[in-house]
């Protein structure tokens, strides 16, 4: 009744819709460019992308000089940000007194995505490890490849939320 009270304050759903994809896109554009800027600093401090990526340990790839915390810091923070169709979801339950089945789609919703994207994740690393152990020869020109590809996909998301914010914007 609270939460009802309080959406139905901040005007219509569709009002409430671009807020929330408002703030989503500015929350990734700014993770994109901070995940660049710390890429290129760690490349200009000649840290590339394989050097130290054949550690035995079985997160090996997955910690950085803070030992992992900053992957899972990235993580939280893109946790945070609701889905705008699950909130959109409650809302309607909500509206439709049935909280228990709004609760319910967005549980199937999250495991849905949870699944795909965890099936995904795991196929571009083993991908990867696949791939980059053929090509131990070129070690260094796999790496400068591999590190200008991250740099372009973090311009791209940003360029992306960039692109989807300013319409909201306007």
């Amino acid at each position: 009744s609270l939460l009802r009270g309080a959406v139905a304050g901040l005007g219509d759903a569709e009002r409430l819709g671009a807020w929330l994809d408002a703030g989503t896109f500015g929350l990734m554009g700014l993770l994109a460019l901070s995940l660049f800027a710390v890429k290129l600093a760690r490349l200009r401090r000649g840290k590339s992308g394989l050097k130290g990526s054949r550690e035995p340990s079985s997160r090996a790839g997955m910690e950085d000089a803070s030992g992992g915390r900053g992957l899972y810091g990235v993580v939280s923070a893109a946790s945070l940000v609701p889905c705008p169709g699950a909130v959109m979801l409650l809302l309607f339950a909500l509206y439709a007194g049935r909280p228990d089945l709004g609760v319910a789609g967005v549980l199937s919703m999250s495991l849905g995505m949870g699944i795909v994207v965890s099936a995904a994740g795991y196929l571009a690393f083993a991908g990867r490890q696949g791939l980059f152990s053929r090509l131990k020869s070129r070690e260094r020109l796999v790496g400068l490849v591999a590190d200008g590809l991250e740099l372009l996909s973090y311009l791209l998301i940003a360029a992306f939320a960039a692109a989807a914010l300013l319409p909201l914007l306007r």
